[in-house]
């Protein structure tokens, strides 16, 4: 409750616990009847520890510097405390008689990091104890006490080291030239730039890495790079051909275009033979209802290309017009390009098509095409 400064503190020790049960390297099974007051062994095999037990190692010196510290600090301080008097550190927070601690600044080889994952280990397996009263300070246990004064070994598991990702290597059937795919990824990044739209929205690196391979240096040569449509060509090709001119040119190099393999053209799908069904059916009614293809998608949590397939289906069908869903200067414009790179592949005609055209249009207008 809001103000209960009681229930407040019985909240966060049992936060406290779920974040050690998280933690713990122990048997989960007798972690939680342990807290329920039920006694229980120290394997189950069955919980995840139990069935991938980590590796330990010796870390019977590392226990006794952090165990040592402790008592020396007379058990009376947390966690973070005690890593930074291993550490010596010259945080304000240390006070200035523990800076003269034999203990102080003996950690200096291991990370913040580590000290604390080694002194939580040390609470998991039970030497050390952190205090139930209102700051959670360490102290040691009988167990822990046996580790400092008796010598008995430790062995706990190492800390994860987690490694920053690099930036993956692009796999490429055959050498690119690195720094002229560097020189055109700053060349779209300045278009898309100036046009304010995403770089992706101009070209994707596998576009940029396709000109850095094979060295197009003519617009037929373009016209094969993965990307380069006979609109894009038309708007973009002249800067990036100049650019993979004038680098081949600098170093000397010969097109490689001929080790380009030709683009995949889809087969055409077996529309004919396609009926209707009663999904197809609904999304036609809402659709005569009044509803946007947005609105339908929206209401039958389906993809807007779903909708716009049922619809296409229609237009087969003669019970949807195509100027009732395709502007004229679009199926136009479609139509067009159906002619000059025929209607086998959705993906050709796209990449030849301005960009406000999208492919539930080219669905429509082919759709059409195919009853006239």
């Amino acid at each position: 409750m809001e103000g209960n400064e009681a229930q407040t503190k019985i909240m966060l020790q049992k936060l406290d616990k779920m974040s050690r049960f998280c933690e713990i390297k122990t048997c989960r099974r007798k972690y939680l009847l342990n807290y329920f007051g039920d006694e229980a062994p120290e394997y189950c095999g069955s919980c995840d520890i139990c069935l991938n037990k980590p590796v330990l190692k010796d870390t019977t010196i590392v226990a006794q510097k952090i165990l040592s510290a402790v008592v020396r600090l007379k058990e009376s301080f947390g966690l973070r405390y005690v890593v930074d008097i291993l550490r010596g550190s010259n945080n304000e927070k240390i006070r200035d008689e523990h800076k003269s601690l034999s203990v102080y600044g003996i950690g200096k080889d291991l990370s913040k990091e580590e000290w604390a994952h080694y002194a939580k280990e040390l609470v998991n397996y039970e030497y050390l104890k952190q205090a139930d009263g209102q700051y959670p300070v360490l102290q040691l246990t009988d167990k822990g006490r046996k580790v400092l004064f008796n010598k008995e070994k430790v062995y706990l598991s190492a800390p994860v080291h987690i490694e920053i990702a690099h930036e993956p290597e692009i796999y490429q059937q055959h050498a690119y030239e690195k720094e002229l795919f560097e020189s055109l990824k700053s060349l779209r990044n300045s278009i898309a730039r100036e046009e304010n739209v995403p770089s992706y929205i101009i070209f994707s690196d596998s576009t940029l890495l396709d000109l850095a391979t094979y060295l197009p240096l003519t617009q037929t040569d373009l016209l094969r790079i993965s990307g380069f449509g006979a609109f894009k060509a038309e708007k973009y090709g002249t800067p990036f051909l100049e650019a993979v001119q004038d680098y081949c040119i600098a170093y000397k190099l010969s097109t490689r275009i001929n080790l380009k393999q030709p683009k995949r053209e889809r087969k055409p799908g077996s529309s004919a033979t396609e009926r209707a069904s009663d999904t197809k059916r609904i999304s036609l009614e809402l659709y005569k209802e009044g509803k946007t293809i947005a609105e339908i998608a929206e209401e039958r949590n389906l993809s807007t290309t779903t909708i716009e397939t049922h619809l296409s289906f229609y237009i087969t069908k003669g019970e949807l017009q195509i100027d009732d869903l395709v502007e004229r200067h679009k199926q136009r414009t479609i139509q067009q390009a159906a002619e000059t790179f025929g209607t086998a592949s959705l993906k050709t005609l796209k990449e030849n098509l301005p960009e406000d055209i999208g492919y539930g249009e080219i669905r429509m207008v082919l759709a059409a095409i195919a009853t006239s």
